[in-house]
């Protein structure tokens, strides 16, 4: 087993070119408009920050037990809070017309996208590397490991598996 360890390179430059394009995209807002523009397009901009925090958060860790057992709430908690997001910043963009398309794709669907990058980048754990050419000796590997697998990737006839 090989540990990983986070690419602070890569969160830097994913983190920068994400946030560099929703800057560019609100530049002329931003930096030329007037006070009530430039708050309107600094809120939106913003609003980013807990959007990606949040999806990196429920893609990083699991609710507690006690939360997670009870029925539908414990399953549908978290994507329900991102779903109820979605529809805020859908209907932001209803009132505003101007800003549905930062929403929506800039905020929404690239935030998904950066935090799901992100995650990937700052992972840490135990990485393992096997080949084989049968299914039954996959099984066999996977319960003789008896960890939670985390992560799979098949790559070249070569299976990945991430541990945490």
């Amino acid at each position: 087993m090989v540990d990983r360890k986070p690419s602070v390179i890569g969160t830097a430059l994913t983190a920068g070119i994400y946030w560099g394009m929703l800057f560019y995209w609100l530049r002329d807002d931003l930096l030329d408009g007037s006070p009530d523009e430039q708050m309107r397009a600094l809120r939106m901009f913003i609003v980013s920050i807990p959007y990606v925090a949040y999806i990196m958060w429920c893609a990083m860790t699991d609710l507690p037990d006690n939360i997670r057992d009870i029925p539908y709430i414990g399953r549908v908690l978290k994507p329900g809070i991102w779903l109820i997001s979605v529809v805020g910043l859908a209907y932001w963009g209803w009132v505003d017309t101007a800003a549905v398309g930062f929403l929506l794709v800039g905020v929404a669907l690239l935030g998904v996208a950066v935090a799901m990058c992100l995650v990937c980048l700052l992972y840490s754990g135990s990485k393992v590397v096997v080949y084989t050419d049968s299914v039954d000796s996959l099984m066999s590997i996977l319960v003789s490991l008896n960890q939670k697998v985390t992560c799979v990737s098949i790559r070249n006839y070569g299976l990945q598996l991430l541990f945490s």
